[in-house]
């Protein structure tokens, strides 16, 4: 299975930056991590770059309680608190599917409030809703989107890029757009960040509750003889991330 033993923090948020630059100092000097170092970098790079273009207020983060965009959610705290100080609040948007998991909707006012995010919830399809986002916050100039070049529907592969014509015009900044799976699942693991606890379930991709379950890859017998599934994080085969939906939504 495809899993290592990390330590555990209880508070990760608490000290965030100063956590993570230990932990990207004490990466440097082992030669079996350049590709992991590679992509944390360049994460952080875009979102640097991102912050020091706009303004807090003209940015939001996409948040719907799965596991990438609590990954790059964590990132970007680190550098929003790096520049704006602990009391910022950074704006996202929440656009939610039509039935959702209980676990989500707890796991997103959690992180809410562990991150200092002003929400905005907004009914999909995801079109509809950023015509809505404009229209109820014009500020809005770029979003920070969870994309992974692997996800089925990703709008555009490139870490930042312009919405079509045909729609509301934000700037997509996606800085783990190269990430794989296993790179999130290593980042949320080796930082302690909280996760959704249907990861732990079973469940590797989450969309609409209607649609999602549990991956059958992760399916063992215990020794009762009852039916369980190991958590996300030890799945191997990474082309079947999304073999427990029926319906595919990227940025989960």
């Amino acid at each position: 299975m495809n899993y290592h033993i990390v330590p555990y923090d209880h508070d990760p948020v608490a000290n965030a930056g100063e956590k993570f630059a230990a932990f990207r100092a004490s990466l440097g000097t082992r030669t079996d991590c350049a590709d992991y170092v590679a992509k944390l970098d360049q994460a952080t790079d875009i979102i640097d770059r991102v912050l020091a273009e706009y303004p807090l207020d003209s940015l939001c983060l996409s948040f719907n309680g799965g596991k990438d965009c609590t990954a790059l959610l964590h990132l970007v705290y680190i550098k929003i608190v790096e520049k704006y100080g602990a009391s910022a609040h950074l704006p996202a948007v929440y656009i939610a599917p039509q039935s959702v998991f209980p676990e989500t909707e707890q796991f997103i006012q959690e992180t809410c409030r562990r991150y200092n995010l002003s929400l905005v919830q907004l009914p999909s399809p995801i079109k509809a809703a950023l015509t809505e986002l404009k229209l109820s916050r014009p500020g809005i100039t770029a979003v920070f989107m969870g994309s992974r070049a692997t996800d089925p529907n990703v709008f555009h592969p490139d870490p930042l890029a312009w919405t079509d014509p045909d729609w509301p015009r934000y700037l997509r900044a996606q800085p783990i757009i190269e990430w794989s799976y296993s790179t999130v699942w290593r980042f949320l693991r080796d930082l302690s960040v909280p996760y959704c606890r249907l990861y732990d379930r079973g469940y590797t991709s989450m969309g609409a509750k209607d649609s999602t379950g549990p991956n059958e890859a992760l399916r063992y017998v215990d020794k009762a003889g009852v039916v369980r599934y190991h958590p996300a994080y030890m799945l191997e085969d990474e082309s079947l991330e999304r073999a427990g939906r029926s319906t595919h939504r990227s940025n989960v």
